[in-house]
């Protein structure tokens, strides 16, 4: 069975999806799921703003549980909370943990960078710090979305690959060294301009030794869940990658095609 690793519901502040939508439209598409809900530490928000509460989650969720439905979270990675986020990942019996950046120090990509004045958000400042969060936070089980900024900025001359392939060396380097997969996030693979932009990022990566990747459609709802895993599937067998899902935070092969 092929896993869409990275969907989110109602316990994400950004969702209202319920559980039970999300594995009905699982399910029809032949797909398994891991619940990864946010958590972020360090957003600016109210107190319970993209920091869902493990306890009630996963006690919520244990009874949709099977073979085909897992839960794991999606942290937020920053310097300012290593240490409770490593804390967070020990101490609850997820599935799967992703690490994400969302944030670059202090300062959110979404809402500082892109909804306001502040000065704009550079490749070299992005990659330089998802690099540091690679070797801050090993604990982590994959990276997620590492195009992340590009969902609201675009893809201009200063975040191509051609322009920081060096940096993105350092970043596989990392995640190689460590063990530690990288996501292959379908959320923007619709066509095959941005198919043409993630192959060579996607194929440095093998070139460097890696050779996993986990899928994830990054759904809030529950329509989009598998969103755009053919391109998916068609850019990793490309390559040569192996999709991979985790349970209980072992890795596992995934199918290598969706039904």
């Amino acid at each position: 069975m092929l896993f869409d690793t990275h969907i989110h519901s109602k316990m994400s502040t950004d969702s209202e999806e319920e559980a039970t939508a999300a594995i009905s439209a699982a399910k029809k598409k032949g797909l398994g799921i891991i619940f990864t809900e946010h958590y972020d530490a360090d957003f600016v928000g109210g107190p319970s703003d993209f920091r869902v509460n493990p306890d009630i989650y996963l006690k919520e969720y244990e009874k949709y549980k099977s073979d085909g439905v897992l839960t794991g979270i999606e942290i937020g990675l920053t310097h300012m909370s290593t240490e409770i986020n490593k804390k967070l990942a020990a101490s609850y019996p997820f599935d799967f943990v992703i690490g994400s950046v969302h944030m670059v120090g202090e300062t959110d990509i979404y809402l500082d960078f892109v909804k306001s004045e502040k000065p704009c958000l550079t490749g070299e400042m992005y990659f330089d710090y998802v690099a540091r969060m690679i070797e801050e936070n090993d604990f982590i089980d994959a990276l997620g979305h590492i195009d992340y900024p590009l969902r609201y900025i675009g893809a201009g001359a200063d975040f191509s690959f051609e322009t920081h392939s060096k940096k993105y060396d350092i970043i596989f380097e990392n995640l190689i060294s460590r063990n530690i997969p990288i996501e292959l996030n379908s959320r923007r693979i619709s066509g095959k301009e941005v198919y043409c932009e993630m192959l060579p990022i996607y194929k440095r990566y093998y070139d460097a030794g890696g050779r996993y990747v986990t899928f994830g459609s990054d759904a809030h709802k529950a329509e989009n869940i598998g969103q755009n895993f053919k391109n998916a599937v068609s850019l990793a067998a490309q390559i040569g990658l192996k999709p991979v899902y985790f349970k209980g935070r072992k890795m596992y092969i995934s199918s290598p095609s969706p039904a």
